[in-house]
């Protein structure tokens, strides 16, 4: 009796729904906990809060680094800007905003690489071993955590892989698509680089895999795709020119993220730059990136009998791109071809790897490994959830500063900034005369910077686990205030008063 295609294709929803909720319960008990809010975090959504709050699209955050963040946000594309206002439109602003919207991506696009995973597989196993070699990445771990726009480059970037493959469902390989079907294919990924340009760099290597494995029949539906892919960035340039904002993009993006972040070492140096950045990623993992690099090598032996040249190609191009024309050492770009090897990966594993013990073995060594992480970093930050929490840190500034004032800080006290009705700036060195407070590390300081005094301190209450906080920051304080001028100074007055901070404030308390 024949099987209905329905009952496949509901298997496939479930499995993709399973896979969505399991990342989302796995991540949301220590979403506002852990890491430490750091620097990516508030850079890349300072200028949706700013023009939900104040109805100008500026970054204040490194507004004293150039003239242009004042009035102008062009460090990225806009699509993860437009998201994030929508969000805090919606919800307002807070860490659970912010880290929600990039670990619903996350969980979305492990889903949907499961789906990829299938259908060049045909089997639901291989899909399920490579949505976890992605989830349990350590760089996808903190990223769907990070408030960052990668987990919705990939998510939509995904989409266009789904796109393609569903041209032709008895190819073990992409498909040739149509010309309509490659555009569109092409469109996706370029609304996927305006989340992160990096993400384009799927366009060459999906347009490859469909020349690899088409030769001269799939050549036209490659160029088309590369094409179409190019639109959307063409189209947000288009609108950069034309509302005379060249010089700030010029300063923002292609100074900045191009020139300054872009591969700069010697090029025969750069895999090994690489190869020492995948090994450092996978230190607290090193189960996880052996079952990947594992299945990685169990499929290209099989390269003969499957015959998967185009996925090779994809990832092959993909992996040069990062490596030769992006890779700096650090960051995430190393993701982007990562996703190609996880395909790969799931494919090995079913096909070649889960007939032996010891294989079996290693990937149930890698399970454990992500639970212990996630579990150890958990508990952790439960233990010291009093003392890295936001809004302890917010009713604390918001009776230290004065509304409106301009903060000097560091980017971990965004959140709370903002609470105090504050406006923080980063990568300065502290003036009285452009900042009015100026927030340091507790005990960092021996002395007042010139012009400043001291105006209140945020204690110490991190409990140490093992000796230590685990973080870079004990979430402790000083305040230092910049000096009124004579004519300003209340009578009577003297410049080192200290005022009193609530003991309420979650150990909070005077100096």
């Amino acid at each position: 009796m024949p099987v209905s295609p329905i009952r496949p294709a509901r298997r496939s929803l479930c499995i993709f729904a399973a896979l969505v909720v399991a990342v989302l319960l796995i991540h949301l008990p220590g979403l506002g906990l852990w890491p430490i809010v750091n620097h990516d975090e508030v850079a890349l959504n300072d200028a949706a809060w700013h023009w939900v709050s104040h109805g100008s699209v500026a970054m204040p955050l490194l507004a004293g680094k150039d003239p242009t963040y004042a009035t102008n946000y062009l460090w990225h594309p806009p699509a993860h800007l437009l998201t994030m206002a929508l969000a805090y439109r919606i919800f307002g602003l807070s860490i659970y905003v912010t880290r929600g919207e990039s670990l619903l991506f996350a969980a979305l696009a492990t889903g949907m690489l499961f789906l990829v995973t299938q259908r060049l597989s045909g089997s639901a196993v291989a899909g399920v071993i490579a949505a976890f070699l992605l989830a349990a990445h350590p760089l996808w771990l903190w990223l769907a955590r990070s408030g960052r726009m990668d987990p919705a480059a990939v998510c939509v970037g995904l989409a266009a892989w789904l796109v393609l493959l569903a041209a032709g469902r008895d190819d073990p390989d992409f498909p040739r698509p149509s010309v309509a079907r490659a555009a569109m294919a092409g469109l996706i990924v370029g609304l996927a680089g305006l989340y992160h340009i990096v993400l384009l760099i799927w366009a060459p290597a999906l347009a490859a895999a469909l020349y690899a494995r088409h030769r001269k029949s799939g050549l036209l539906p490659a160029v088309v795709l590369w094409a179409a892919a190019a639109l959307p960035a063409a189209g947000w340039l288009l609108w950069v020119a034309c509302t005379g904002r060249w010089h700030a993009w010029v300063v923002q993006f292609w100074d900045y993220q191009v020139m300054q972040r872009g591969a700069h070492r010697a090029f025969l140096e750069r895999p090994w730059l690489e190869l020492r950045l995948f090994i450092d990623q996978f230190r607290p993992l090193p189960f996880v990136g052996l079952a990947a690099l594992a299945g990685f090598a169990a499929w290209v032996a099989d390269l003969r009998r499957t015959r998967q040249t185009g996925l090779l190609a994809g990832f092959l191009v993909a992996l040069a791109a990062v490596v030769f024309v992006l890779g700096k050492g650090t960051g995430a770009y190393p993701l982007y071809w990562y996703v190609w090897l996880a395909v790969a990966a799931g494919i090995g594993w079913q096909r070649q790897l889960l007939r032996s013990r010891a294989a079996r073995l290693l990937l149930g060594a890698a399970v454990l490994n992500a639970l212990l992480f996630m579990a150890v970093n958990d508990a952790a930050a439960y233990r010291q959830r009093a003392a890295r929490s936001q809004e302890r840190v917010g009713r604390f500034l918001k009776a230290s500063l004065r509304p409106h004032s301009i903060v000097l800080g560091t980017e971990e006290l965004w959140y709370a900034t903002n609470a105090a009705d504050c406006t923080l700036h980063i990568w300065e060195k502290p003036d009285p005369q452009r900042e009015d407070y100026y927030i340091t590390p507790r005990a960092q300081l021996n002395a007042p910077p010139p012009g400043f005094r001291l105006a209140a301190r945020l204690p110490d209450i991190m409990p140490r686990i093992l000796g230590h906080t685990g973080w870079y920051s004990d979430c402790a304080y000083d305040v230092w205030e910049s000096i009124p001028r004579a004519a300003e100074r209340s009578p009577g007055t003297p410049d080192t008063r200290l005022p009193t901070v609530p003991d309420q404030l979650g150990g909070g308390g005077k100096h």
